[in-house]
């Protein structure tokens, strides 16, 4: 019996070749598009039924609205986030909250016993305890998004991408559909903003916008900031300051100040974490690789529990640019074993 297999499907070069792969390897694909009203565009569908059609499966392509749903558990939290001062990553939370609930929703009603997405990471059954392993390209490694899936999930999961590199998928897809690849572009940072329309978006939506003192770590004041939610721990670009460089190292969201410094003054010794989801019972005093942003290269550190939703990691060597709001996610070889979001950082080992 051939198995049906849901495929959360955009019409970009991962979901497309996810696509061809799951079709060669004999399964019956039901891609679907989730479709965020009023933050994706008409286009985003027209894109995605023209590559379902050169694929095959037109007829078997669905558009599912979540609008409603995606307000209320992305939007909101992400607005939050940055009304506290904090950088979140609405990716993180949208796979655990939205894309993949409503996958399983849309599963059950198709009658399909997998789900499958361009993301690239890996599913390892060498066990009964079934794990989430990082893809095999680290440079374009995506288990850190799906860290907050719960693992009940894992057992349903596909994931045709992640025993390739980007570069291979990109040149097949160039060999197989040329003159659709050709025009694709890498999806943006944030699905439902176009690029540039952060800071106005933010502007228009919540109320950390008013313009502030830049000081230096020994207090000095050095210029004025335009809003708060307009920089990010480790920013050097953009800040307009002499004397430079300068770096931020701090957001007193209470004081309305950005506090700017030197590299040495972005290092971490010590960084805690709440609202932690774990996969495995992890012991203090633990070594384990951990990345504290997406693109950041897996650094080892030293792992204690706080409490049930809280941990902190002492890094091995000080890592620099730890962002609160960002998520922080742990690895055991090349399994992810938990995580949670960074709440704050410290140098040296006081507040511990």
């Amino acid at each position: 019996m051939v198995e049906r297999v849901l495929l959360g499907f955009s019409g970009g070069v991962d979901s497309t070749m996810a696509c061809l792969e799951l079709l060669q390897s004999g399964y019956d694909v039901v891609p679907v598009t989730l479709f965020f009203k009023g933050f994706h565009s008409e286009a985003n569908i027209k894109k995605a039924r023209m590559v379902a059609e050169a694929l095959g499966v037109k007829n078997k392509h669905l558009v599912y609205e979540s609008k409603e749903l995606f307000k209320r558990e992305v939007l909101c939290d992400f607005l939050g986030n940055y009304e506290k001062g904090f950088t979140p990553n609405p990716c993180v939370i949208c796979n655990e909250r939205v894309k993949f609930k409503v996958l399983m929703e849309i599963a059950n009603t198709e009658g399909c016993n997998k789900i499958a997405t361009g993301h690239y990471a890996r599913i390892s059954t060498a066990s009964r305890d079934v794990k989430l392993c990082r893809g095999i390209d680290p440079a374009k490694d995506q288990s850190y998004m799906l860290y907050r899936l719960p693992k009940t999930f894992y057992s349903y999961l596909l994931f045709p991408n992640g025993t390739k590199t980007k570069y291979e998928r990109l040149e097949k897809a160039l060999q197989v559909f040329p003159d659709i690849t050709k025009g694709m572009k890498e999806n943006e940072d944030l699905c439902f903003l176009k690029k540039g329309e952060l800071y106005n978006f933010l502007e228009k939506n919540i109320n950390s916008t008013k313009r502030g003192a830049i000081v230096s770590v020994s207090g000095e004041i050095l210029g004025r900031h335009n809003g708060i939610y307009k920089y990010t721990i480790g920013q050097r670009q953009g800040l307009g300051l002499a004397g430079g460089p300068w770096y931020v190292v701090d957001k007193r969201k209470d004081e309305n100040v950005i506090v700017v410094g030197r590299k040495e003054d972005l290092s971490a010794n010590v960084i805690y974490c709440s609202n932690a989801v774990m996969h495995e019972k992890i012991i203090d005093g633990t070594l384990l690789a951990f990345k504290h942003r997406y693109r950041a290269k897996p650094t080892m550190g030293i792992f204690f529990n706080i409490n049930k939703k809280g941990f902190m990691i002492k890094p091995i060597k000080p890592v620099y640019s730890v962002a609160p709001g960002q998520s922080l996610v742990l690895y055991s070889g090349s399994r992810v074993v938990g995580g949670g979001i960074i709440e704050k950082s410290v140098r040296g080992n006081k507040n511990d």
